[in-house]
């Protein structure tokens, strides 16, 4: 497990107690995946990969935690070595310098490996503060994630064709669709985690834009029961079936480590589990950025 690092590492806000707290904390979201957050960032990608990853592979987590906060490496890129466009040129610096203040409830535990893995695939600007657009993440930065950190994991894509197909013929989506019965079914017998990308997740309507990375952790008699921002939030599997746009399903070898006190138990997760679902656009966590 991780403790120290060797030497001071090339993070400027990480001085003093801050790297010992990002330990600590790495430590406990190792033990318990639902307090990783993507804070006020649009880092719910990278958030949503490192939710997969603590559940499935905690030893790889901590793994990855330790050499983003010591040396800025993930296991396949020295990030701390890598610049962008605008930091080439000099317009901005980059997440290394950036002064983040943790007391606003920003963990470093969180921030260091989220803004870590956004960087490793940005050319143009560095996903700090100012470039918020850097933060966003796509369907192939997830994939590349998913083939680099977690290459001994099976992953099968899903994609809901039919969202695109019926926008452009005019044509009307079905309530369910059978590729997201299939997912929750997987995820439901407790062999596998889903990241999905989702739209405004509604009870009345369907979400039209991708806007929000989510993780799928739990399902049992209809409730959904999804991660994002910090907690796990139970909704109608119907609901969140309407509004997935793509979904990545890890299943390991073995069942996730991190679903044996948790997947399958949904008492337990239920207990967990905030009972009120978002009923208008943009309330609720479930409706922030990418």
């Amino acid at each position: 497990a991780p403790g120290q690092c060797p030497t001071d590492g090339p993070w400027k806000s990480l001085d003093g107690p801050w790297k010992q707290k990002a330990f600590e904390d790495l430590r406990a979201r190792a033990l318990d995946p639902m307090r990783i957050d993507q804070g006020p960032r649009n880092f719910c990608g990278p958030a949503a990969f490192l939710h997969v990853l603590a559940t499935v592979d905690p030893g790889s987590y901590l793994r990855v935690g330790q050499g983003v906060l010591c040396d800025g490496k993930l296991p396949h890129a020295d990030v701390k070595a890598k610049k962008t466009f605008l930091e080439t040129i000099g317009v901005t610096t980059g997440i290394f310098d950036e002064r983040v203040d943790f007391d606003t409830g920003l963990a470093a535990a969180d921030w260091v490996p989220e803004a870590v893995l956004r960087q490793s695939l940005n050319t143009w600007a560095p996903p700090t503060k100012r470039w918020t657009g850097s933060q966003l993440t796509l369907p192939r930065h997830m994939e590349k994630w998913f083939a680099e950190i977690l290459p001994t994991v099976e992953v099968t894509r899903y994609v809901g064709v039919w969202r695109l197909t019926g926008w452009l013929l005019g044509g009307r989506a079905p309530k369910v669709s059978s590729w997201a019965q299939g997912v929750i079914a997987k995820v439901q017998e407790g062999r596998a985690v889903a990241a999905l990308l989702i739209g405004t997740l509604h009870t009345a309507r369907k979400g039209l834009v991708p806007r929000h990375w989510v993780t799928l952790v739990a399902a049992e008699d209809g409730d959904c029961f999804i991660h994002s921002y910090g907690r796990y939030i139970k909704a109608p599997c119907t609901a969140l079936q309407r509004a997935t746009w793509v979904a990545y399903v890890a299943t390991p070898p073995a069942p996730p480590s991190g679903c044996r006190a948790l997947c399958g138990h949904v008492e337990k997760l239920a207990h967990k589990a905030s009972q009120d679902f978002p009923s208008t656009r943009g309330s609720g966590p479930v409706q922030g950025g990418w």
